[in-house]
């Protein structure tokens, strides 16, 4: 998981050196998981390059990516759709009784 406890900037910049130097012919890829809902970001990645984990009630993850999402509803803003529930990927809690 990219580490939340960096500064925003400091990690927007570190993913900007990273992507900047990516070409058809470097064939370099980036694989991260993260919490952190700023790097929702098209001015970052594309749809195609967001993916959600969600788990269903049979207890599996399921992968979609955001490129799948079709809501006319929805803002642009795909940090705001996550962060509203629109997108899946919320977590559930439950609380016990105490």
């Amino acid at each position: 998981e990219f580490e939340r406890s960096l500064h925003p900037l400091l990690t927007r910049t570190l993913l900007s050196l990273f992507l900047d130097q990516c070409s058809q012919e470097s064939r370099a890829q980036l694989l991260l998981t993260t919490h952190d809902a700023q790097l929702l970001d098209q001015r970052i990645w594309r749809k195609d390059e967001i993916w959600m984990a969600e788990r269903v009630p049979s207890g599996i993850s399921r992968l979609f990516s955001v490129s799948e999402y079709q809501d006319e509803r929805a803002h642009p803003d795909i940090r705001k759709n996550y962060l509203e529930g629109r997108m899946g990927g919320v977590p559930n809690i439950l609380l016990a009784d105490w």
